[in-house]
C-alpha cells in the first residue's frame, strides 16, 4: 500500500467523511489502448448511423421527385377548368390590346413622318458630310444594344444611306407580330428602296420566358458581287478567311423560314446555327421596335445610353457621396461634443 492509500485508510478509520475511500483505477498501457479502441468504435458507429440517415434522405428525395410528377399531374387535372378559362381571357386580352395598339399606331404615324422629314431636312445629302442630323440612323442603331454589336465597319457606309426606320403592327391577333421597314436613299450597294423584316411572336419554341416564332426578310438586290456586304470575308492570321455576321444578314429571308407553317416545336428539326440565328434576329427586332423606333431622337442626342458601366459608375458615385455625408455627420457630432 502506498502512502496515498495509507492516508485514505487512516481518514476512513477516524471517521473523516470528507473523502470517499474509493481507490482510483489505475490504467495500464493495454487498458488505455482498449479504451481508445472503444472510443473509435463508438465514433464509427455514429458515422454509420449518419450515413444511413443520409442514404435514407437521398432515397426519400428520389421518392419525392417521383411523387412530384404525379402530384403535378393531379393538380393540373384538378385546375383544368380554371386554367382553360384563364387562357381564353388571355386571348381576349391580346385581341383588345392589339386593337388599342393599332388605334394609337395611326395616331403616332403622322408624328413619325414629321420626324423623318425634319431628319432629312436637317442633314446633308446621304454620303456627304454636314448637317445637324447627319448619319442620324447609323448613330442611333450603333447606340442601341444589341443592334450596334452586329454593325461592322463595312456596314456603316451602307447605313449612312438609311433615311427612316418604321415599325408596323400585324393586324392578325394570332401572329402577335410586327414588321420592321428600313427606307433607303439611292446608294451604290443595292437597288432595294426598302428592306423589311417580319416577326411573328407566336411561341414555336421558348428560351426562358421569351417565345420565338416565324421570321421573314427581304432578298437584297446587290448591285455587284463586290458590293455584297454579306459575302465579305476577313483574313484571319494563319487560319485563312472567316465570314463574320453582317448587319444586313438580319434581312436574310431564309432565317426562321422553317417555323412558318408549324404551330409547335414538336418534331421540329433545325440546325444549331439556324437556332442561334433565330434568337439573334428576334433580339435585334425587339430592340428596334422597343428602342430605335420610339426613342430615336434620345439615342441620337445621347440622352439615352445603353451602357451598363454607366450604372456601375453612378453606383460608385452614390456610395462615395454617402461616405462623405457620414463623414460630415461625424464632424458635426464632434463639434456638438466640443460645445
Amino acid at each position: 500500500m502506498d502512502q496515498d492509500d495509507k492516508n485514505l485508510a487512516e481518514k476512513a478509520i477516524t471517521g473523516d467523511t470528507s473523502v470517499s475511500f474509493i481507490p482510483k483505477k489505475r490504467k495500464g498501457k493495454g487498458a488505455q489502448e482498449e479504451e481508445e479502441h472503444d472510443d473509435d468504435t463508438d465514433m464509427d458507429e455514429e458515422d454509420d448511423e449518419e450515413d444511413d440517415e443520409d442514404n435514407d434522405g437521398e432515397d426519400g428525395e428520389e421518392d419525392e421527385v417521383m411523387d412530384d410528377s404525379e402530384f403535378i399531374a393531379e393538380v393540373n387535372q384538378k385546375f383544368i377548368p380554371i386554367t382553360s378559362e384563364l387562357e381564353k381571357l388571355e386571348q381576349e386580352y391580346f385581341k383588345e390590346r392589339l386593337a388599342l395598339d393599332l388605334k394609337y399606331q395611326k395616331i403616332y404615324e403622322p408624328l413619325y413622318e414629321k420626324r423623318s422629314e425634319l431628319i432629312s431636312s436637317s442633314s446633308a445629302p446621304s454620303g456627304d458630310e454636314g448637317g445637324i442630323t447627319q448619319n442620324f440612323w447609323l448613330v442611333v442603331l450603333s447606340s442601341v444594344s444589341p443592334v450596334g454589336e452586329y454593325i461592322r465597319a463595312s456596314d456603316e457606309d451602307a447605313l449612312k444611306y438609311l433615311k427612316d426606320v418604321k415599325v408596323q403592327l400585324l393586324e392578325s391577333p394570332a401572329d402577335l407580330g410586327y414588321q420592321i421597314v428600313f427606307v433607303f436613299d439611292e446608294n451604290p450597294f443595292f437597288s432595294n428602296k426598302e428592306l423589311t423584316k417580319t416577326i411573328k411572336n407566336r411561341r414555336i419554341f421558348s428560351v426562358g420566358n421569351k417565345g420565338f416564332g416565324p421570321l421573314s426578310g427581304t432578298k437584297i438586290e446587290w448591285k455587284s458581287p463586290d458590293k455584297n456586304l454579306c459575302n465579305l470575308k476577313i483574313k484571319k492570321s494563319e487560319e485563312g478567311y472567316i465570314q463574320p455576321f453582317s448587319f444586313f444578314d438580319f434581312f436574310n429571308p431564309e432565317t426562321g423560314k422553317a417555323l412558318e407553317n408549324i404551330d409547335s416545336a414538336e418534331g421540329l428539326q433545325i440546325s444549331e446555327e439556324e437556332y442561334i440565328a433565330i434568337q439573334r434576329d428576334h433580339e435585334i427586332s425587339d430592340a428596334i421596335r422597343g428602342k430605335v423606333a420610339p426613342y430615336a431622337i434620345e439615342y441620337f442626342t445621347g440622352e439615352m445610353v445603353d451602357d451598363e458601366d454607366d450604372d456601375d459608375d453612378e453606383g460608385e458615385i452614390e456610395e462615395e457621396g454617402e461616405e462623405d455625408d457620414e463623414g460630415d455627420d461625424d464632424e458635426d457630432d464632434d463639434d456638438d461634443e466640443d460645445d
